[in-house]
């Protein structure tokens, strides 16, 4: 199960995967943030690493 595992967090579409949910999902709230009529929306330090680190 460990290699399994340790196989899935190596592999690119896996990492793939999760930067376009990541992506997908700061899309979404500034969207919402928009339709709130808020559209200055500062995104949060780490989720800005965690993006930074999937584009490369």
């Amino acid at each position: 199960m460990k290699k399994l595992i340790e196989k899935l967090l190596n592999s690119e579409t896996f990492h793939l995967f999760i930067g376009m949910t990541l992506m997908e999902l700061v899309m979404l709230t500034m969207i919402l943030s928009v339709l709130n009529g808020q559209p200055e929306l500062e995104m949060s330090a780490g989720l800005e690493q965690v993006l930074m680190v999937f584009e490369g």
